[in-house]
């Protein structure tokens, strides 16, 4: 028999974390994670299981609490964040892309992503690193007019575009590195730095992150040589900077739609025009670029890189817009009248589509960004109001025309003159003239049926529907909608209130998707689709025959660097600063310092209790254990058997009495008493 192989605790550590987190032991997660690895990487993953706790349980207690554990665990990681990259932004943006191994070989950016941390990515550190990635090898000088003017004329790039300077040589070996990281954590009086004139390029990082050591002088840092980019590599890092590549994209969307809308209005004939094939290649590149992105994907079977892929909103629109220029072609191929004009009716609605996937290139903005999450989120309020809605549209739509129009045949036709009326009456289009009878109608049901005149309606349908519409109108249009104008107030509102860290959140997904894309916009992107794939045969080819695996792709989103030691033990230092600095001001917290003297108080008051129970017990034994005694002269000489041990007792009683005073008129001094009193 097969048996089971071990468990595997090579990290006792981190499992007794992720215990101790699932089962809401706060106190022993804290310690245990204060003796485990990768810091801000625990207190994330802690954060997210929390959270995913809280909308699990029914207990309001229980739920209040989780919430301030989630929210303790999010303090630590944004805390020991800001402190990293306080005393070294470039560690600090190591430390965010560090690949972790024991953490399923993700990063921190990544777990706060999956989690939906929307705070955690507004960090500042996060911030300036995403902004390091999206400029590439470029400052954050170059304005948007500035890089369009060397998009439009290139050969202004070398004259108008500022470019990171470039460090070239070795960097210091493990140990010296460590060093360093010791010196940097006691060196408490350096000012931060300038977070505006951060000079940290990607090459910088990537050298920065490999960790190489001297082999000339292992003991001594080595020379660090500042170069300047020259003229081609200043092309070749424009157009490779992910700002470049979204300009061009939209660049290029823009001719797009221009010329489909050409086409629509003006060269959609029988035959097959010029402008319609260059359409049809172009929106080929696009199908062919959002295969790419699938199957690039970080998973690793082809289902969950599918799934991976729809989970994006903008992904599921991309795919509908491409469905349905096919549908449209496929119609317009077929030498038909009707199916041309279904397939033109087709091609609108896809027109349609197209610009709305325009919408998706405003999330770059600052102040347009969140106003479509805004639009996203009333769709979503929207839904459920019109749920609500259809239930007065159905009710006044089937009464109304019963009463108007008794024994009617039901046909298609029918169903469209039952709900026209009711809808566009919500619009503002009441439609007396019909109710009322004004126009000129008949009862006849062979002229009405075959159209020639409308339907008159009855005599009690002029005057009640009339009622009933008037009802529906107060309804709907005063009521339902002046309640679907406050949910979107409050929706707007909710948003505002956190624009700027919904827009932080909103802009990673744009960078890292430009990142990923090919240096050229469609329809020029199939070059590069025909080279990657070669590429792809080739190097499969070679890996078979050798039997390796192919070179991994640089990626500014992962790095991993040789030196985690020294790494982690910087990050375990500030920890435990961020956590000592929690903890004093826990102590110092006026809340805190009521609840410790109230639990010390009842402790106290106890402690009283106990006494007062041992001093009756002693009386009673003593008054047992001398029966015989009378108290014929003075009840002073029949109490002199406990007099000794009564009066140790009370003046016991009398000293805690006395310290007990005295506490309650320091609160009083302090102004705490009141506040001990509410709690």
């Amino acid at each position: 028999m097969n048996k089971k192989p071990p468990p595997d605790f090579d990290n006792p550590a981190q499992d007794l974390f992720m215990w101790s987190v699932l089962t809401n032991r706060q106190e022993m997660a804290k310690l245990f994670w204060m003796h485990g690895k990768d810091a801000i990487a625990a207190a994330l993953v802690a954060n997210a299981l929390l959270h995913a706790m809280s909308h699990r349980t029914d207990d309001t207690e229980q739920h209040l609490q989780i919430g301030a554990n989630t929210s303790e665990f999010m303090n630590f990681a944004t805390g020991i964040l800001k402190e990293r990259y306080r005393k070294d932004e470039k560690k600090a943006h190591s430390l965010l892309i560090q690949d972790m191994s024991q953490w399923g070989k993700t990063n921190c950016i990544l777990i706060a992503v999956k989690a939906n941390n929307k705070q955690f990515i507004s960090q500042t550190a996060c911030q300036d690193l995403f902004n390091s990635i999206w400029m590439g090898d470029m400052t954050q000088e170059n304005g948007t007019l500035r890089l369009l003017l060397c998009i439009a004329i290139p050969l202004l790039i070398p004259v108008l575009a500022k470019f990171k300077k470039k460090e070239d040589g070795e960097l210091a070996s493990d140990q010296t590195t460590r060093s360093r990281v010791e010196f940097q954590m006691k060196e408490k009086s350096k000012p931060p730095l300038l977070r505006g004139k951060t000079v940290w390029s990607l090459e910088q990082s990537q050298s920065f992150l490999l960790g190489k050591e001297t082999k000339d002088s292992p003991g001594d840092e080595a020379k660090v040589h500042v170069k300047i980019f020259c003229g081609v590599e200043k092309f070749s890092s424009f157009y490779q900077a992910p700002v470049v590549i979204f300009f061009h994209n939209v660049i290029s969307y823009m001719v797009l739609l221009c010329l489909y809308s050409y086409i629509l209005i003006s060269k959609l004939g029988p035959k097959l025009s010029t402008e319609e094939i260059v359409l049809i290649v172009w929106v080929f590149t696009i199908f062919t670029e959002e295969i790419r992105q699938a199957c690039t994907m970080a998973s690793r079977t082809m289902r969950t890189k599918l799934l991976s892929y729809i989970s994006d909103d903008w992904n599921i629109v991309d795919v509908i817009t491409i469905s349905l220029f096919i549908i449209g072609m496929t119609l317009r191929s077929i030498e038909n009248t009707h199916t041309l004009e279904a397939a033109r009716v087709v091609l609108g609605v896809n027109l349609v589509a197209f610009f709305l996937r325009l919408l998706h290139i405003f999330s770059v903005h600052r102040e347009l960004g969140p106003k479509m999450l805004m639009i996203i989120r009333m769709v979503h309020n929207m839904t459920y109001f019109v749920v609500i809605l259809l239930v007065f549209i159905v009710a006044y739509a089937i009464a109304s025309h019963a009463i108007l129009y008794p024994n009617t045949e039901l046909s298609l036709d029918t169903l469209i003159a039952i709900f026209r009326r009711p809808y566009w009456t919500i619009h503002g289009e009441l439609m007396l003239d019909e109710i009322e009878g004004v126009q000129e109608c008949t009862d006849i049901a062979e002229l009405y049926g075959n159209g020639t005149l409308p339907r008159c309606p009855t005599m009690s349908g002029k005057y009640f529907v009339l009622v009933m519409k008037g009802v529906y109108v107060m309804m709907c249009n005063i009521l339902l909608l002046n309640l679907l104008i406050a949910i979107f107030s409050y929706t707007i509102q909710m948003v505002q209130d956190n624009s700027d860290m919904h827009w932080y959140f909103q802009r990673y997904s744009l960078i890292q998707e430009y990142y990923n894309r090919p240096f050229l916009a469609p329809p020029l992107i199939l070059i590069v689709h025909v080279f990657q794939l070669m590429r792809v045969i080739v190097r499969k080819c070679l890996c078979c025959c050798k039997k390796c695996s192919p070179p991994p792709r640089r990626n500014s989103f992962f790095c991993h660097y040789t030196n985690t030691k020294g790494l982690r033990e910087w990050e375990g230092l500030i920890a435990d600063m961020v956590r000592h600095k929690k903890e004093l001001a826990d102590q110092e917290n006026i809340d805190n310092r009521v609840k410790t003297t109230a639990t010390r108080l009842d402790q106290l008051i106890s402690k009283i209790d106990e006494l007062q129970e041992q001093h009756q017990a002693v009386t009673m034994e003593d008054a047992q254990s001398s029966p015989s005694q009378t108290c014929s002269t003075s009840e002073q000489k029949c109490n002199t058997g406990v007099e000794p041990g009564s009066t140790n007792l009370g003046k016991r009683i009398e000293n805690i009495e006395i310290q007990l005073q005295w506490i309650v008129e320091s609160l009083k001094e302090h102004q705490l008493g009141a506040s001990w009193a509410k709690s």
